[in-house]
């Protein structure tokens, strides 16, 4: 199985967030989420793909701050529920759903 890094940027806890996000089976939804987080400063989708090997060696020797640094993400991506990023309020933090780990809610 393949992953690709999904980093969050966070500047209200001065810490970057690591979310390796399934490939296999979740192309399409992942392209989907490239449109939504265009132009949004917080996160960002390498293209690389990553073997789940070294995912789960860089999971098994994450860090942690104020969540673990390195997060392995499986199942399938449903972006049905996440609003175009740069359509919200910068200010509008409730409104962002991939805030502080979100994005591990929309995998089922």
């Amino acid at each position: 199985m393949n992953f690709i890094k999904f980093k969050e940027l966070n500047d209200w806890e001065n810490e970057d967030w690591n979310f390796y996000l399934q490939v296999d089976g979740n192309e399409e939804e992942i392209e989907k989420l490239k449109e939504i987080i265009d132009d949004c400063e917080f996160y960002r989708i390498d293209d690389i793909l990553i073997p789940e090997n070294e995912v789960d060696i860089l999971v098994k020797h994450s860090e942690c701050g104020y969540m673990t640094y390195e997060n392995k993400v499986v199942g399938k991506l449903d972006t049905s529920g996440i609003k175009k990023l740069s359509t919200l309020d910068v200010d509008d933090i409730d409104g962002d759903v991939l805030y502080k780990g979100g994005i591990k809610n929309f995998f089922k």
